[in-house]
Order: C-alpha cells, then structure tokens, then sequence
C-alpha cells in the first residue's frame, strides 16, 4: 500500500474518525491471530459496520486482516459476512 493521506479517507464524520484512528500512534491492528493474540501492528484501514445504530471501526493493517475481522464481526452479528454491510476507511456503509 502507499502513503496515507486524508484523500483516501470519506468525507464525512466516519471518514474523519476512521483519518484519526488510523493516524493514532497508539492504535494498532484488531484482528485476533492464531495464537489468540491480537496483530497489533500499525493500522493502514478501518474496518467500519453499525451495531444498533452506532458506528464500529476496527483498525487492520492488511486486506487479508480485513478480512478476519470482517469474519468474526459477521460470525459475533449473527450474520453470514455477505449479509453484513461493511465500509471502508470511512466509505461504503448503508
């Protein structure tokens, strides 16, 4: 991936507090590794989807962590991932 910029970020408050989550020294990535730890390292994305109303971001550092935590927050939802509506970076949900 390349450099971060705001650009790449949606215009409006979940693309801002996706910006700021990702720009954050101190967060780093939510997807849960085999060992049962999480990855921890430097966030390139947010992974973005509503629980009752109420916007969730998880930072992740790869697109194939994306894709583990879109699992488990499809699987912890009650949902099949395809059911489940997810954005990116600020983008995308409905």
């Amino acid at each position: 991936m390349g450099r971060l910029n705001r650009e790449s970020f949606g215009t409006g408050q979940a693309g801002q507090r996706a910006w700021e989550i990702i720009t954050d020294p101190q967060e780093g990535c939510t997807a849960k590794l085999k060992n049962g730890g999480l990855c921890g390292k430097p966030p390139r994305m947010t992974v973005d989807y509503d629980v009752l109303g109420e916007l969730e971001q998880q930072p992740v550092c790869s697109k194939n962590h994306q894709k583990l935590v879109r699992r488990k927050v499809a699987l912890d939802l009650g949902k099949s991932e395809n059911d489940a509506t997810f954005g990116i970076n600020g983008r995308g949900r409905a």
